[in-house]
């Protein structure tokens, strides 16, 4: 079975890929931004890496000449080609700051650099073949050198340029936006018509009489709700402990955030409530729904093979804020929109050889397998 080399994982987890330095071919400057330049070789590579990673999430490790030729090839065509230019850009941009910094890489940095480049070459058995294979997408050992080496310095640049006391920083502001567009407060409770925990400790099926019971309760409680009654009131008939914890309702992130914060809590013992709602919104039909609906206070009741849910999006709360403040700012979420502004506002100070460029093609870009 294919699989995908260590050295593009790297690549794009780093989410920072450039070069500079002259390369043993005849150096060609696709993009440029005051010292730092992007490469023909390197360009070569960044689409090859964008067009694999596309292609891995499509769940492929193959190519398929065929497919850039549908309607559909040519809209990822485009969008692979428009994420090569702007990863390009704004590593040639951070880069540059690095350097216009003073920053420099460490002799530690530099020697960690060789040595995982060592061992892709150990894969190939030797550096000739390591070459031979890398020269399909437009680079070899030396030029891959330079390259982490810039890789590593525009890591430096960004961090420079956007953090605190930097020339376009991520605020306060920046990080209330995404607070207020990622994260939602609720509560919700719900009740069983599926089973019960039998005299052998396991669970068994209701009877239809035991479950009507359940379906009549259910509807008492949503009359009573509808009627201005507070959800808390029920927290002892609920089938989790959320109300128990959290009778007023939990802030939590919508995002992928949600997962890191569930798996922190996951061994500590203590009511895991991002467990809990990361479970809800991703394997109970109907939760999301509810949770993300335009409108606050309103009761939502839906049923389906897991029980009756009763659930409540209330206002954001605002409190919450200073709480997942440093938690947004440190995860570093919002340093693909701020580079996305920044390279908007910059456009016009990158030399950009479109002659060069257009000679690029998604559809003839290697994939990088072995």
């Amino acid at each position: 079975m294919k699989r995908i080399l260590a050295f593009v994982l790297a690549a794009v987890l780093l989410s920072v890929s450039l070069f500079s330095c002259s390369p043993k071919k005849e150096y060609t400057p696709v993009i440029t931004y005051g010292t730092q330049s992007i490469s023909v070789n390197v360009f070569t590579f960044l689409l090859s890496q964008a067009k694999t990673m596309s292609l891995m999430t499509l769940g492929q490790t193959s190519d398929n000449a065929e497919f850039w030729d549908t309607e559909s090839g040519v809209f990822l065509a485009d969008f692979i080609m428009e994420d090569t230019l702007s990863t390009a850009m704004s590593m040639a941009y951070y880069a540059d700051a690095a350097v216009m910094a003073g920053a420099q890489l460490t002799s530690e940095e530099k020697d960690a650099i060789k040595a995982s480049l060592d061992e892709m070459v150990s894969t190939r058995g030797s550096k000739q073949d390591f070459n031979i294979y890398m020269s399909q997408f437009g680079v070899d050992y030396d030029i891959l050198t330079d390259y982490y080496h810039l890789q590593s310095l525009a890591t430096k640049g960004k961090d420079i340029v956007l953090g605190e006391g930097g020339s376009f920083p991520v605020t306060d502001e920046d990080c209330r936006k995404y607070y207020e567009e990622n994260y939602v407060t609720m509560r919700h409770f719900n009740l069983n018509n599926i089973n019960k925990i039998g005299a052998n400790g396991k669970a068994v099926a209701l009877t239809e009489s035991e479950k009507a019971d359940v379906d009549a309760k259910a509807n008492e409680i949503y009359d009573m709700l509808s009627n201005g009654h507070d959800m808390a009131e029920f927290a002892a008939q609920s089938t989790d402990e959320f109300l128990t914890y959290y009778p007023m309702g939990f802030t939590f992130p919508t995002t992928d955030m949600l997962h890191s914060l569930a798996s922190a809590v996951e061994e500590s013992g203590k009511f895991n409530v991002f467990g809990l709602y990361y479970y809800l919104l991703n394997n109970v039909e109907g939760f999301a729904d509810a949770a993300f609906s335009d409108t606050v206070n309103t009761v939502t009741r839906f049923e389906n093979d897991k029980g009756i849910f009763f659930v409540q999006k209330l206002p954001l709360d605002g409190e919450m804020y200073e709480y997942y403040k440093p938690l947004i700012y440190d995860s570093g979420v919002l340093e693909p929109q701020k580079t996305k502004e920044l390279m908007e506002l910059k456009k016009s100070e990158f030399i950009i050889d479109t002659a060069t460029l257009d000679t690029f093609s998604v559809k003839g870009a290697s994939i990088i397998t072995e």
